[in-house]
């Protein structure tokens, strides 16, 4: 007769919900590899809100021997871009969002609000 293999339970704090049970598979360590900062997200199985949240080395340790799978990232190639010009205000969206569904159509609607924010 084949033994059942025990399922490690995983707990954490879900924002909306409170303490959560969660699977191995219900969690993912994310490693940044640009500064090799740690979290864990998870899905809540109650309420279905994604949280992430920070974990120090220890922690890794801890889910990864649970079953938890690893999902390394890199930071957004944009967060380093330069910009120029101001915040992008409310005013603005809804002129774009008009522009878009307009009959000028979204290519000259992008050209536009690049050539006023100079």
């Amino acid at each position: 007769m084949r033994k059942s293999r025990a399922v490690a339970t995983i707990k954490a704090t879900c924002p909306a919900c409170g303490d959560v049970e969660l699977t191995p598979g219900q969690v993912q360590v994310l490693i940044n590899l640009e500064d090799q900062r740690s979290s864990y997200s998870f899905r809540c199985p109650g309420c279905h809100v994604t949280a992430t949240k920070a974990a120090d080395d220890r922690v890794v340790r801890i889910l990864i021997s649970s079953g938890v799978g690893i999902r390394p990232w890199h930071v957004p190639e944009e967060l380093s871009e330069e910009h120029r010009g101001g915040a992008v205000t409310w005013d603005d969206v809804l002129e774009f969002h008009t522009h878009l569904y307009g009959e000028r159509g979204s290519e000259l609607a992008l050209l536009e609000l690049h050539q006023t924010r100079r």
